[in-house]
């Protein structure tokens, strides 16, 4: 039986070798370190580059190397105990999964205005004359709620433009709807901006529900991701 590892933000179980939890989205710890990196050295914001990489996971899926899991690595919340555990080969191999992704994104490390490469824009959506979207669209709905009223909740999304769009907000349910091609990347993360309640991200596709993740707690944070159309 293949070896599974528990995700640190949804509890589901995934594959070893995944790079990114397929429930949820949240990226692997070796994974996230070396965004982290990245971002401090290129000065491209961390959510930005961890946008590109979920893309081109998506479209790429390439799975980590067995061998990063010679040594167990725990993947709950970053206990000190897993993280003095990681082997020095961990650590290279994680180097090159990352230097992989960001190989993978190109030209858009070049410069901050720079359009995600690896988030590539397909044509324009179009109506039907019914007011519809045409088979080759989807309307994409991003929802989030909030247990507790009033509320405060912080959200990072991806735009129909392939491009990625923060907001504050003070209200118990948010909603805002694109219309997107089938393969575009959809993305929304929903953090608790208090210290208790829950908050619960979902995307909809054409009215229907398609991803949904919940997490409880202060300051947590919950993901919904996917390929429009694909998944």
């Amino acid at each position: 039986m293949a070896a599974t590892v528990v995700c640190p933000n949804c509890a589901s179980s995934m594959a070893s070798t995944a790079r990114f939890c397929p429930s949820c989205g949240t990226p692997r710890t070796v994974v996230r370190q070396e965004l982290e990196r990245a971002a401090a050295a290129t000065g491209i914001p961390y959510d930005r580059l961890l946008m590109q990489a979920r893309a081109e996971d998506a479209r790429n899926p390439r799975p980590l190397p067995q061998t990063m899991f010679a040594t167990p690595v725990s993947e709950t919340m970053g206990s000190s105990s897993s993280r003095r555990g990681l082997s020095i080969v961990a650590v290279v191999l994680g180097v090159c999964v990352v230097l992989g992704i960001l190989g993978a994104i190109g030209d858009s490390l070049n410069s901050n205005d720079a359009t995600p490469a690896s988030i590539v824009r397909r044509p324009t959506a179009t109506r039907s004359s019914s007011g519809g979207t045409s088979s080759n669209t989807m309307r994409v709905t991003y929802r989030v709620e909030h247990s507790t009223s009033p509320s405060e909740m912080s959200l990072t999304y991806a735009t129909d433009q392939g491009g990625t769009a923060q907001e504050d907000v003070r209200v118990s349910r948010w909603e805002k709807n694109y219309t997107m091609s089938r393969g575009d990347f959809a993305y929304i993360s929903v953090q608790n901006g208090i210290d208790s309640g829950t908050v619960t991200c979902e995307i909809l596709l054409d009215g229907r529900p398609w991803k949904k993740t919940t997490s409880s707690g202060a300051y947590v944070i919950a993901s919904c991701s996917g390929s429009v159309g694909r998944d």
